[in-house]
């Protein structure tokens, strides 16, 4: 034990938030490939592709439920870490969807169980709060792309997923390494610490927040609607552009919410969504739909900076309902779209009108409640 903590005490000042970094690059590599490897090794329709992202997302939500000193068991997440390492390459290996959902949802639970209270405090380490945010997942998609480039030419496009997914379990399972040498100063506070009881009836708010989640599909239905025009490695670097904007504008959206207000930010950030929705629902050459991803980065950055949990609680507070209607967003736009690009720019028609319907509605809403 003794030994343990000198190393640790060593290597936690040259090792701290790796952790969390190498986490995310393996994601980062694994979920930009996920449209692409479902809808050619699985022959996935678009609503599976969209549960592909929902349901994985809402099991990933249930360690919020662990008490407090079970979530924070250093064996129990490390065990997390080797599951998540384990479910990578048996995920490259699936040959029907209900095996590759389960790995996924496995994998994404595996994964919050590891890092419980989101991310560590780190202070001014090399691998700080910023570059966690983003920089591994960034760091991840950027890998992806290269070998989208190198395998390309020597195998099929399906075998080129696989071997990817495959590949993502490598940094998953160099995070032991860092989380076992590092020595952990403190958590960020638990969301679930802050969530107050469901109030007895559905109020304003609450139907507001539902129908706002609702209008939301999942970025990988915009990945795979890209997908119609562009090649696989425009695909991923699509969604890279999406992080990058989504890392490049937290400082301009933070000042343009205290120019306009957190209410007045709000509805901006949910009506320039509702523009990017619409437009994917139009045809799009290979520029502007890369483009529309830096454009869908901004309107998410400045939607989380202007949020406020007081005007719309169900999408901050209550994580496990929030998570259950975006799977409900998920499965009405894979049922909009219909069977191979059928109906592809209908979903986006439906996310853009019930957004806009969301902000109308808000907007009565706040004005009733200044008054």
């Amino acid at each position: 034990m003794m030994g343990e903590n000198s190393l640790q005490e060593r290597f936690s000042p040259k090792l701290e938030g790796m952790d969390r970094f190498l986490s995310d690059a393996g994601s980062g590599m694994l979920f930009p490939i996920i449209p692409l490897f479902a809808a050619a090794a699985l022959g996935a329709p678009a609503i599976l592709i969209g549960l592909a992202e929902s349901i994985p997302a809402f099991f990933s939500q249930l360690p919020r439920l662990l008490p407090e000193e079970i979530s924070r068991d250093r064996k129990l997440r490390a065990s997390a870490i080797a599951l998540c390492a384990i479910a990578r390459p048996l995920t490259a290996q699936c040959s029907s969807f209900p095996e590759f959902i389960s790995l996924r949802s496995a994998d994404s639970a595996a994964e919050k169980s590891a890092f419980p209270n989101g991310q560590l405090q780190t202070g001014k380490t090399p691998f700080g709060a910023q570059l966690q945010n983003h920089g591994g997942t960034i760091l991840g998609a950027l890998l992806a792309i290269l070998l989208l480039f190198f395998l390309g030419s020597q195998a099929s496009a399906a075998d080129s997923y696989r071997t990817i997914i495959l590949l993502s379990a490598v940094p998953a399972a160099l995070v032991l390494i860092p989380f076992l040498l590092t020595k952990e100063k403190y958590y960020s506070k638990n969301a679930k610490e802050n969530a107050p009881a469901l109030p007895q009836s559905i109020s304003a708010p609450l139907a507001i927040s539902s129908a706002f989640l609702l209008s939301k599909a999942g970025i990988l239905l915009f990945l795979l609607a890209a997908s119609a025009s562009l090649p696989p490695v425009l695909v991923v670097l699509s969604y890279l552009i999406f992080l990058a904007s989504k890392a490049a504008f937290p400082l301009p959206s933070r000042l343009l919410c205290n120019a306009l207000g957190q209410k007045k930010a709000f509805i901006l950030g949910c009506m320039l969504f509702s523009m990017a929705a619409l437009s994917f629902s139009l045809p799009l050459d290979a520029q502007l739909s890369i483009a529309l991803f830096a454009f869908l980065g901004f309107s998410s950055t400045l939607l989380d900076s202007a949020y406020n949990e007081d005007d719309l609680p169900l999408a901050g507070k209550y994580p496990i309902l929030s998570g259950a209607l975006l799977i409900g967003a998920n499965l009405i736009a894979g049922l909009l779209w219909g069977e191979h690009f059928a109906q592809m720019h209908a979903p986006f028609l439906f996310s853009c009108a019930l957004s806009l319907a969301s902000v109308f509605a808000f907007s009565i809403y706040a004005d009733e409640k200044r008054h």
